[in-house]
């Protein structure tokens, strides 16, 4: 039986939701409010990285990409505080708590899984646009539990698409803490979908990619047209924060003019978003280790999880196409990481400031050979019995070595800098080259 004990501030007993009936996937008792919706962000704000790879749990074994993983966490909240949920996708299929086509499942948790699975079957980052709308930017509307939204579309120019390859991904995350220094942790999912912990990030140098995307909050369900300013710190200010232009690389007449302003755009909303989710009194200002440790946080999290992705690609390249023919266009998206490595190279990019003023609290003169001291005690297993620093690492990633490390069909050394490719006859598929230029810093 699913059960949840949470008790509000706004009510004046406990509330026990009991099990659920049948003619519904659940039982609903509740409705949502901004109480609920603080419940919400506990229940985000305490959720264990491995909720849904936890052996023995409920929820175990469910796989999840991001917009999965929003939607799954929404619907066992909901179910487990008998509140109701009303989802649309884009072909209008109603998924809502009165769903009855699992009504001959006895089971309760069985029930609610099979109802999961049908909604992250029919829905993906493009229908949460639809489900979710802009927030004010403070402290009282950013809260574990909201959304942070990246829903690019192609930006056609002359005929061409200017959007970054490596920009074109849809992705969600969640807000799982603000800390009193304005620093935000995410958490968030990945693909290709699968039974996997959920990933941390820790803070987030970006700027909307246009009005579908940025901090948004759920609708509650059956309030479809009601308007923006009526809902719960519904607001579209965020989009006039630092002269903030929607698509801003598509503005300029040069590839490189327009990356060059749309990283000063993700830095400037980026500032006067965090100072307007600062705290008041001690705290306030982030401190050195607290800026290093978000830096590192998300390079070791980047680094690990793409040291998976190369072992995987180059084993299915071995095991499906004996290592010497070309991946079909499936395992070649699969397994390739251009969007991966440009992220790991834009967290490379903070880490020399970060590192610096950290050694500086240190009392440390951060030259060069302090540096690479410093660095030197990050290591990384990139493949069996091949271990690298995070010396080797920036030199990879910042090098030209990095030119070939998107590719799946290369080995894991030549792809993590290890080794390079001297010669075109290294080159499995010459057709695969610079389809992702992997070394392109955005």
């Amino acid at each position: 039986m699913l059960r949840r004990f949470v008790q509000l501030a706004a009510l004046s007993v406990p509330f026990i939701v009991g099990s659920i009936s049948h003619a519904a996937v659940w039982k609903v008792t509740n409705g949502w409010n901004a109480q609920w919706e603080k419940a919400f962000g506990k229940y985000i704000n305490e959720l264990p990285l491995d909720y849904f790879n936890h052996p023995g749990t409920p929820y175990y074994n469910i796989p999840t990409d991001c917009a999965d993983a929003a939607y799954t966490l929404r619907v066992i909240f909901a179910a487990e505080n008998g509140l109701p949920v009303n989802f649309y996708n884009w072909n209008g299929l109603n998924l809502s708590d009165r769903n009855t086509q699992f009504d001959s499942i006895s089971d309760d948790t069985e029930r609610l899984r099979k109802f999961i699975r049908l909604v992250n079957l029919n829905t993906d980052t493009g229908t949460l646009i639809s489900e979710t709308y802009p927030i004010a930017i403070n402290r009282g509307s950013v809260i574990p539990g909201t959304m942070l939204l990246h829903s690019p579309k192609k930006e056609m120019k002359n005929g061409v698409n200017w959007t970054p390859p490596v920009l074109a991904s849809n992705h969600v995350f969640y807000v799982q803490n603000v800390s009193a220094s304005g620093l935000v942790a995410y958490i968030s999912s990945t693909v290709p979908a699968a039974v996997r912990n959920l990933n941390v990030r820790n803070g987030y140098v970006y700027a909307p990619f246009n009005e579908n995307s940025g901090y948004r909050a759920w609708k509650w369900p059956y309030t479809e047209g009601q308007p923006l300013e009526s809902r719960l710190n519904g607001s579209m200010e965020q989009f006039g924060l630092a002269n903030w232009v929607s698509a801003i690389f598509a503005t300029k007449d040069t590839v490189v003019a327009g990356r060059k302003a749309m990283w000063a755009q993700d830095k400037a909303w980026s500032d006067v978003v965090r100072s307007r989710l600062q705290g008041k009194g001690a705290g306030r200002e982030i401190n050195p280790t607290e800026e290093l440790n978000a830096v590192m946080g998300n390079i070791n999290n980047g680094l690990n999880d793409r040291i998976k992705v190369v072992l995987e690609g180059w084993n299915a390249y071995q095991s499906r196409y004996n290592g010497r023919s070309c991946m079909s266009p499936d395992d070649y998206d699969g397994f390739s990481t251009p969007t991966r490595d440009t992220r790991i190279q834009t967290e490379l990019a903070y880490l020399p400031a970060a590192a610096m003023r950290y050694l500086k609290s240190k009392r440390i003169s951060p030259t060069p050979k302090q540096l690479e001291k410093f660095y030197s005690q990050y290591k990384y297993e990139v493949a069996p019995g091949t271990i690298v620093n995070l010396n080797q690492i920036l030199s990879a990633f910042k090098g030209r070595k990095a030119l070939s490390i998107s590719e799946p069909e290369h080995s894991p050394l030549i792809r993590w800098g290890v080794t390079e490719y001297t010669s075109s006859k290294q080159w499995p598929c010459p057709q695969h080259a610079k389809k992702y230029l992997g070394s392109d810093n955005f």
